[in-house]
């Protein structure tokens, strides 16, 4: 019995309940009350309780009474809900062609592999799926990626030095932690959305220009304030770019050169080269202990596999020792196990063979039809890896025009500009249309640049 039947008459305090009830929606215009049995029961109170609230509520015009029928609800006045604004529900309709989310190719995900790992690892792990884990995540889990990088990235690291956590937006906020308020360098244009959560926490960012061999290292070294560069040497986004040997070589030396210098290497994307060798990453060749690697599963897998990783050098590693250990993991367990027997059967390497396949396909599908309808007004940079070309606009073809017919006609795209802060000086060039082509099919593909050449 609630609260306010005790505070009142009892036949009023359910009558009241009926009432707010009916002026809220609860209880519809025509609607068949229960039987005085049933209420009494229900409620338990008296039979004669029950009459009389009923009874009350027909006097004021509530509730009518139809013989051997029973009560109905008879109000069609205004309702409480009537007051209140209703709820503006977002867009949820989606392009005909999306080519702006970083959405992956769904049929690739080895659905069945998955579950049958996941019921393995419940049947196995039972209760221990129950208990806190350590901070830095599984052990499992963080073995089984020291094992890959080193074969795949030629990373030679401890599963201690490994941290999971839920995403980079965690692992990004976990690094300005480590690292303290600094000066922060980004690829200019580049990936906003690392340099928006660093300056949401305090720290001062400088773009400096990227152009075809990677991030300009001579603005870097001109830059006497600058502490902490965060770049993406494997394929930078949105430009495409692969860092070059060269370039590679000499932020390395930058950041020997003083103790407090770090460089947060992203490597996103990585697993998705098509053309030519990978370089090595920054880790690897770093004799400083002045570089953190940092990747995720979201590309790999799915967006909503919100499970990522970064490597500490050994430096780093003691003070997220001292003092990052009382920090629980932001991952769930199952998740973590299920993933590291992903890894350690082979079927990661056997899913990432079939997504290079399916991607190559939509990248080498892409490329074609923007060459069948644009011909010589377009050039496409960025084809060497990744799941992205960037379309660089010749002549009379104009980037935020472009865009705005494309999403009039059902194609969602994005510019350069979107990735190019304001005030951030000399890029090497604007103007152009970045282009994901992961979470779209080769049939649509054709259809959407098909399209598109038509409005243009």
């Amino acid at each position: 019995m609630s609260a306010k039947l005790k505070d009142e008459p009892l036949y009023k305090a359910l009558a009241s309940e009926l009432k707010n009830g009916i002026l809220t929606g609860r209880l519809k215009n025509g609607e068949r009350l229960p039987s005085k049995r049933a209420m009494s029961s229900e409620k338990q109170l008296s039979l004669i309780t029950v009459q009389n609230a009923y009874e009350l509520l027909c006097a004021e015009g509530y509730l009518k009474s139809e013989e051997r029928r029973g009560y109905f609800v008879s109000y069609s006045g205004k309702l409480m809900s009537d007051d209140i604004p209703p709820v503006k529900l977002p867009d949820t309709s989606k392009p005909r062609y999306d080519f702006k989310s970083s959405s992956t190719a769904a049929e690739g995900f080895p659905f069945y592999t998955w579950t049958r790992i996941m019921r393995e690892t419940l049947s196995e792990k039972d209760t221990r799926l129950l208990a806190a884990i350590d901070p830095k995540g599984v052990y499992e889990l963080r073995r089984e990626i020291s094992k890959r990088l080193a074969i795949t990235r030629g990373i030679y690291c401890s599963p201690e030095q490994i941290i999971i956590g839920a995403g980079s937006e965690y692992l990004v906020g976990l690094v300005y932690q480590l690292l303290g308020r600094h000066s922060y360098a980004f690829e200019n244009p580049g990936f906003t959305k690392a340099a928006k959560i660093y300056q949401r926490l305090g720290a001062s960012l400088d773009f400096i220009a990227t152009d075809s061999e990677g991030i300009r290292t001579d603005l870097i070294s001109a830059n006497k304030s600058l502490e902490v560069v965060h770049v993406t040497p494997s394929h930078s986004f949105p430009l495409g770019t692969v860092m070059s040997p060269q370039r590679r070589f000499e932020l390395l030396e930058w950041v020997s050169d003083a103790p407090e210098r770090r460089i947060v290497e992203d490597d996103f994307d990585s697993e998705f080269r098509y053309d030519g060798h990978s370089y090595p990453s920054l880790y690897s060749l770093d004799k400083s202990d002045s570089v953190i690697y940092m990747n995720t599963f979201t590309r790999t897998l799915a967006p909503s596999m919100r499970i990522g990783y970064m490597v500490l050098p050994p430096k780093l590693l003691a003070k997220f020792e001292q003092s990052f250990m009382f920090y629980s993991s932001t991952v769930p367990a199952l998740e973590q196990y299920v993933l590291a027997r992903f890894i350690a059967d082979g079927s990661f390497e056997r899913h990432i063979n079939r997504m290079r396949k399916i991607y190559r396909s939509r990248r080498d599908t892409l490329i074609d039809a923007l060459n069948a309808e644009f011909g010589g007004k377009i050039d496409i940079l960025g084809k060497e890896a990744g799941v992205h070309l960037l379309i660089r606009l010749h002549g009379d073809l104009n980037e935020s025009d472009i865009i705005d017919r494309a999403k009039n006609a059902g194609i969602l795209l994005s510019g350069i500009s979107e990735f190019t802060p304001e005030g951030s000086g000399d890029i090497i060039f604007s103007n152009a249309l970045v282009i994901n082509f992961a979470g779209i099919s080769d049939s649509d593909i054709k259809a959407a640049v098909k399209l598109l050449a038509n409005i243009i």
